[in-house]
C-alpha cells in the first residue's frame, strides 16, 4: 500500500510540473508581442522584456522541483537495482531549470549551464528510467524519448542549418512528454495491467 500511494504521489508531482511549466510557457507567449513558438527561443520569455517573466521563470522552478521529487518518489516506489543515476539526473534537470529562472538569457553563461544541465539532465533521466517502466512498450518509448531530445539538442548546438528554437522546444518537450508517460505508468491501475501483461507473456 505504502508503494501504490507513493507511486500515485510521484505520478502528480511530475504532471504538475509538466502541466505547469506548460500553461506558464502558454500564457507567456501569448502576452509577448510578436513572440513566435518556431522563431523565439523558450528562455526568451523569462527576461526583463517578457510581460510574464515572472510566471515563466516561476514555471522553470515549478518543473525542476517537480521532476526531482518525482524522481525520489518514484525510486521509492519502484525500487529498481539501480537508482543513483536516476536521481543524478533528475537533480541536474532541477539544477538547471532554477539556474535558467534565476539567471536570464543574455545576463551570463549561467543561464547557459542552467539550460545544458536542465536538457540533458532530463532527457538522460528518460534513459536511465526506462528500464524502472512496465510494460516493455513503455521502456521503449522512454528510451526513444530521451534519445531522441538529447540528438535534437546536439543539433542545435553544432548547426544552424535546422531552427535553433525548434530544436530546442523538441528538446525539452520529449522530457514533458516522458514525465506524462513514466506518471501514467505509476499509476497502480497501469502498473498491475502491465504486470497481467508481462506474466501472460504479451509485454516483453
Amino acid at each position: 500500500m505504502h508503494n501504490r500511494r507513493t507511486g500515485i504521489a510521484a505520478a502528480a508531482c511530475w504532471t504538475a510540473g509538466a502541466g505547469g511549466y506548460l500553461l506558464a510557457e502558454a500564457v507567456a507567449a501569448a502576452h509577448y508581442p510578436g513572440y513566435s513558438y518556431a522563431h523565439d527561443a523558450i528562455s526568451d520569455l523569462g527576461t526583463p522584456q517578457s510581460p510574464s517573466a515572472v510566471l515563466m521563470n516561476a514555471g522553470f522552478c515549478l518543473q525542476g522541483a517537480m521532476f526531482l521529487i518525482g524522481a525520489v518518489l518514484a525510486v521509492r516506489a519502484v525500487r529498481p537495482p539501480r537508482p543513483a543515476p536516476v536521481l543524478v539526473f533528475a537533480a541536474a534537470n532541477a539544477a538547471g531549470n532554477v539556474l535558467v529562472a534565476a539567471v536570464h538569457s543574455g545576463a551570463g553563461p549561467w543561464h547557459v549551464v542552467g539550460a545544458a544541465l536542465a536538457i540533458a539532465g532530463g532527457n538522460l533521466t528518460a534513459l536511465a528510467a526506462a528500464p524502472m517502466l512496465r510494460p516493455a512498450t513503455v521502456r521503449w518509448a522512454s528510451a526513444a524519448l530521451g534519445v531522441t531530445g538529447l540528438a535534437c539538442a546536439a543539433m542545435w548546438v553544432v548547426t544552424d542549418r535546422l531552427p535553433g528554437p525548434v530544436l530546442e522546444r523538441v528538446s525539452v518537450y520529449t522530457i514533458i512528454c516522458w514525465q506524462l508517460l513514466a506518471a501514467a505508468a505509476l499509476l497502480p491501475a497501469w502498473r498491475e495491467r502491465a504486470q497481467r501483461t508481462e506474466r501472460d507473456g504479451g509485454g516483453g
